[in-house]
């Protein structure tokens, strides 16, 4: 068993208590002495996605799905919390979004996966013409409703639209988390400040410095650094525009229904 799922299984056994406060188990383990498996975080799966690859995630003819991954790659949100964005909370003319809750499965919780987790997110001003546009005027529900007016199923845009073009492209599978990679791959490579860094994508401060530092409060400065780093990927010019299959006269028939079958996704 790997430490950490050690140290919970350690932690539940510890908080058994009688009825006077004492420890009904008073073990002390010893992780090294039971020889327990290190567990290298350098072989495990993290497959992310290029500026070029994320691009094409961007013609994907279905305008929704088309919306929800540019906003995924181009924010760092997690797909739950996308998923579950009301419209109340994209502010500032679309430049802000501002996460307070999550989608888990076909429901809505305010139980966000980490404290940090509620934050507001900002937007470049190209990505935010598109949520505009996307929006087409509506003032409430879901930012990315099904047609009940509930969640999307993650699954499904994993499934149907996510691993089709990572197989077109002979890429390794991953899932809606490439996106959020891609986002801090982008952050890092623009020279982001952590503190800023970190509050968009939703994670602890590291240092004494992080929580000395009021740069994330700054919303000017955070909006600056928005517009300046822009998305990282080739944006479409429309959301609501039909994609245009670009395919070779001379590509033989069974390429073209692949990628027939990816766009119209």
């Amino acid at each position: 068993m790997p430490r950490p799922y050690f140290r919970i299984a350690a932690g539940v056994v510890r908080s058994a208590e009688d009825a006077d406060g004492n420890p009904l188990y008073p073990n002390k383990w010893d992780p090294d002495k039971l020889d327990l498996p290190m567990v290298e975080t350098s072989k495990q799966r993290r497959p992310s996605i290029t500026a070029e690859v994320m691009a094409e995630f961007a013609k994907v003819k279905n305008p929704k799905y088309r919306m929800l991954l540019i906003l995924a790659a181009s924010t760092g949100c997690r797909i739950a919390e996308l998923l579950g964005l009301e419209i109340a909370e994209v502010l500032d003319d679309c430049t802000t979004i501002r996460v307070v809750q999550q989608a888990k499965g076909s429901e809505i919780t305010s139980q966000l996966k980490t404290v940090n987790s509620a934050r507001v997110v900002d937007i470049c001003p190209e990505v935010a013409a598109l949520l505009k546009e996307h929006l087409a005027g509506r003032t409430s529900g879901l930012v990315f409703p099904n047609r009940q007016g509930r969640p999307l199923n993650p699954s499904n845009i994993r499934n149907r639209v996510i691993h089709p073009l990572l197989k077109k492209k002979g890429l390794p599978l991953g899932g809606c988390h490439i996106f959020r990679r891609f986002r801090m791959t982008w952050l890092r490579e623009n020279s982001v400040p952590p503190d800023i860094e970190r509050f968009w994508l939703g994670h602890a401060n590291q240092t004494v410095g992080d929580d000395y530092s009021m740069l994330k409060r700054n919303i000017t400065f955070r909006k600056q650094i928005a517009d300046r780093i822009g998305a990282g990927f080739t944006l479409p010019d429309s959301i609501s525009a039909p994609v245009v299959l670009n395919v070779p006269k001379t590509a033989p028939q069974e390429d073209q229904q692949v990628v027939a079958q990816v766009i119209e996704l």
